[in-house]
């Protein structure tokens, strides 16, 4: 009976190959008609021709494409050459289009002959979402198994979890292999693995194995497959036509943009499919071949095609700190010029797609109805994005008759006091002006190290004007011509010269406003950043051609203005000291500045010099904490992660007990200095454990530190389900995939984070921290505990479970590796404790000196001090169910939440936040964790 039903299986199969008609579609629902009906033999036959049909049909169908696109470029040549009319234009478009498509037809005649079209039906849909997300493994895996064909059967369980990393029933069937099926880990095949993936994997294998010729070799060939692989995928987008319900009659165009839009959605999305390496989803993936390649080159002693990858690389990322690094490096130490450094041709051509693309489906996409045609949507976008940082714009050119605008929110109340303290060193001008250029702040801060924290706020704050008014003006291209820090006193009522004919501008000279024009250059524009306040007078005042006053912009801490440098203005006399950074910004690349570069060359070798003595005095100090009795408790596989640890006896009891109690003194403002201390001292401990457990090559600096109680006013004895803090990751967006963007408006600088409790049960029932998959489910928990410290990568994914009863205190601390972005108000706090404690060396019968609210002077209170949480609206994160949200009240109440935020505000507030925000009682060293 067996043998009849095989030889009628025979037959069937044969019938089917040999069948014109047969496609992977009816191979497949036949497969998956067998596998129900559990004929797995004849199941597993079938659904390894429909994958063999499947790759043969796309592979074949792309081909074609190619081909004819190649046989059309001529056309699209004499269309691009035409001087003729639009009307001969646009018929030679469509002309276009009607020999692609024969073309098209001819190939696909002589490839498949009498195989029927690709008819695009629910079914045929479906079938193909199936191949596409690789469910026809997940069939085919179970059929193997049955027919105890397990290595067979572990590499289709393999390659469908390599598409669905975060599926835990596909994570269960690889671990089921390997354990109970023996299969080995060599052994285990990608079965859809592309070759510009295994050239990715054996380039990384020589770079470990410091084979550079290997390395070059490998990620050559990667990126030139990845390129081929990716316009591939591009024109298989368009086989997946997805025809809409008919448009009005006569609206020919309009339905051209209906088939065409889900057709570049694809397109956009190539990218993103493709830039995987085993589970992973890479953001930068491109980029990193790139990386890769300048490093190896560089080592071979190429410093020509080093140069070009680091060009390349800086068009995908063009802030990337430690690639801008080497390319200073290049520029200043080997004396390699702009255009050496000018990127690869295969980059520049794949970004010039790419961003046509995106911007063509962003203009698809958006409700234009109602919008001015130009360059005024993509400015709209972008000052929507800088609202997101709090940069907003307050006074327009139609405000201020001009090409001018005002925007505030660059400059917070702790960096204005870094800036001055820059001013102190330096001397005054005559006429009651100060001024310091980059040059002279470097040579500041070699007389003065704390002064290095100024000079990066310099550095930073004027990038920052900068980039705002390039988005602002739609200039591609804006580099600094000059940035100085002046300083204008109130006038001298003794001097006579100051009643004299002189106009103040704002970079201290006097203008002739007899002459219609300013001397400047029409390609120039000035920006005026106000550090301070001035109660009277020091207004940037705008002029008419008669030299009558047009518009007035009062000088405001934080505000920035920006004009031409044509423009006629004046400075009124101020009441006050009034200090500005001013900038020169110019769209000619001629006058760019090397002053920047310089600065940023300088602070490198400071950090360098940082690094060399992390470990000399880190060791030391982590051997101090062992003998303290700090010890690591879990790491590692324990955790089911790689970059995680939990660690007890950091702090003893008393300092736990004597840390709570600091959160009701700083309401009072009188906070004992031992007290201030500890917090310091304690949270530096963890920051020394946490560089130091992950045996990191570069500093931690803290990006953000507070204290904080979390209170349950209803307390509740039955279980809670809901989260005192939702799943989230610090420093990146986590996506509805499981995968996690590290982009605005999470807080990309942050790289690690620690909580350090101070208290547990039975001071509170509830409230444990745990670790989370990709779907947010919970993976692994940790209780509280007096002294404990958890530590991860801030890329982790993390939670907290509602605190039912009682309260729960912490220090949340967050770390990164950028100096130029650590916490300015700890520093300042530490600067100040270190001053005091030389005014009682030479004072030691102060009165004041046990309390360090009290020793503080008038404007200095800030250091340290108690701020409510944010607003409810930074716990939601579900709109369907109950949450816990602490009022601002301190009280924590049960509530059904309401749509109030959109998606990004709402992952603004969350990813910015870690596992104790949204508590009681808060001790904060810095509102934003920024310089």
């Amino acid at each position: 009976m067996h043998s009849i039903i095989f030889v009628a299986f025979v037959v069937t199969v044969r019938a089917l190959e040999e069948d014109p008609t047969t496609t992977y579609y009816r191979l497949y629902r036949d497969g998956t008609e067998f596998y129900t009906q559990k004929n797995f033999s004849f199941a597993k036959t079938l659904l390894e021709k429909s994958l063999e049909d499947y790759r043969f049909y796309h592979k074949n169908a792309i081909n074609c494409r190619v081909e004819c696109r190649r046989k059309n470029s001529l056309l699209l040549e004499n269309f691009e050459d035409s001087r003729k009319s639009t009307d001969i234009l646009e018929i030679g478009l469509f002309e276009n289009f009607i020999h692609q498509s024969k073309c098209m037809k001819r190939c696909f005649k002589k490839v498949f002959g009498e195989r029927p079209d690709h008819i695009h039906s629910s079914e045929s849909k479906r079938i193909d979402k199936d191949f596409e997300t690789g469910r026809v493994y997940q069939y085919l895996q179970f059929c193997y198994y049955e027919l105890k064909e397990y290595t067979k059967a572990a590499c289709a369980a393999y390659t469908y979890y390599l598409k669905h990393p975060h599926d835990q029933n596909a994570q269960r069937n690889v671990q089921m292999y390997r354990e109970k099926m023996e299969v080995k880990d060599e052994e285990f095949v990608d079965l859809d693995r592309k070759s510009y993936q295994e050239f990715h994997i054996q380039g990384e294998n020589a770079y470990y194995e410091g084979n550079w010729s290997g390395v070059v070799d490998n990620f050559e060939r990667a990126l030139s497959e990845f390129y081929r692989e990716e316009q591939n995928c591009r024109l298989q987008c368009e086989g997946n036509l997805i025809i809409p319900s008919p448009p009005p009659p006569g609206d020919f165009f309009h339905y051209l943009k209906e088939l065409y839009v889900p057709i570049l959605r694809c397109q956009v999305d190539c990218e993103y499919k493709l830039s995987r390496v085993f589970a992973d989803h890479q953001e930068d993936f491109i980029e990193e071949h790139y990386n890769f390649l300048q490093y190896a080159y560089y080592q071979m002693g190429d410093f020509e095609r080093a140069a070009q990858a680091i060009g390349a690389f800086l068009l995908f990322n063009s802030s990337h700190r430690e690639m801008l690094q080497n390319r200073l490096f290049f520029m200043t130490r080997l004396g390699y010029h702009d255009s050496h450094l000018s990127a690869r041709k295969e980059a520049v051509q794949y970004i010039e797609m790419r961003n046509r693309l995106e911007s063509l489906l962003y203009f698809a996409e958006s409700n234009d109805l109602n919008k001015i045609e130009g360059d005024s949507k993509e400015v709209e976008h972008y000052l929507k994005e800088f609202e997101k940082l709090g940069i907003k714009l307050i006074q327009t050119p139609s405000d201020l008759k001009g090409r001018r605008f005002v925007a505030e929110g660059v400059l917070r109340d702790e960096q204005q006091e870094e800036l001055l303290n820059l001013m102190k060193a330096t001397k005054m001008k005559s006429a009651g002006i100060q001024t310091t250029s980059i040059p002279k702040a470097i040579q500041a801060v070699k007389t003065d190290p704390d002064l290095e924290i100024s000079l990066r706020l310099l550095l930073k704050l004027s990038e920052a004007v900068r980039f705002y008014t390039s988005k602002f003006l739609n200039q591609t291209s804006f580099y600094t011509k000059e940035t100085k820090v002046i300083c204008r006193g109130p006038p001298d009522p003794e001097d006579k010269e100051a009643e004299s004919d002189c106009f103040p501008q704002e970079d201290g000279s006097c203008a002739d406003l007899e002459q219609e024009h300013l001397e400047g250059d029409p390609d120039e524009f000035r920006a005026v950043l106000y550090i301070n306040d001035v109660e009277k007078g020091g207004e940037t005042v705008f002029l008419n051609r008669k030299n009558k006053a047009l518009a007035h912009v009062f000088p405001k801490k934080g505000h920035f203005t920006v004009f031409e440098a044509l423009d006629k203005h004046m400075v009124t006399p101020p009441s006050s000291q009034r200090c500005v950074i001013l900038m020169t910004f110019s769209t000619e690349k001629v006058k760019d500045n090397p002053e920047y570069r310089q600065a940023m060359l300088f602070l490198n070798d400071l950090d360098e010099e940082k690094v060399r003595k992390l470990h000399v005095d880190n060791v030391r100090k982590v051997e101090e904490l062992t003998r303290e009795g700090v010890s690591i408790v879990q790491s590692g596989q324990e955790l089911h992660g790689t970059e995680r640890f939990v660690a007890d006896g950091l702090i003893t009891e008393g300092e736990c007990q004597n840390l709570i109690s600091l959160l009701e003194l700083v309401k009072s403002g009188n906070l004992p200095r031992d007290l201030v201390q500890l917090f310091l001292g304690a949270s530096e401990r963890a920051r020394i454990l946490v560089e130091n457990f992950f045996n990191l090559t570069r500093p931690l600096y803290f990006d953000y530190t507070h204290l904080v109680c979390r209170k349950a006013v209803q307390e509740e004895e039955n279980d809670r389900l809901d989260l005192s803090h939702p799943v989230h990751a610090d420093n990146c967006l986590i996506q509805p995939d499981g995968s996690c963007l590290r982009q605005f408006p999470a807080y990309i600088a942050r790289d690690y984070s620690a909580v350090l409790y101070l208290n547990e049960k039975p001071d509170f029932i509830g409230g444990e921290f745990f670790f989370a998959h990709g779907n947010k489910t919970e993976q692994i928990s940790v209780s509280p505990k007096c002294g404990r410290v958890v530590g991860f990568n801030a890329g982790e994914y993390h939670g907290v479970r509602a605190v039912q009863r009682g309260r729960r205190c912490a220090i949340a601390m967050w770390y990164t590796m950028d100096p130029n972005t650590q916490e300015l108000a700890r520093f300042q706090a530490q600067k100040k404790m270190a001053d005091q404690d030389d005014v009682r060396k030479e004072t030691p019968e102060s009165k004041n000196d046990g309390e360090f609210g009290t020793v503080l002077r008038k404007g200095e209170e800030k250091i340290l001090h108690f701020q409510k949480d944010p607003v409810e609206k930074s716990l939601l994160n579900n709109k369907d169910s109950e949450i816990n949200v602490v009022t601002e009240t301190g009280e924590s109440k049960r509530f059904q939440s309401e749509p109030i935020l959109n998606k990004e505000q709402e992952n603004a507030d969350i990813s910015g936040t870690d596992v104790m925000t949204g508590d009681k009682d808060t001790l904060q060293t810095n509102n934003h964790g920024e310089l």
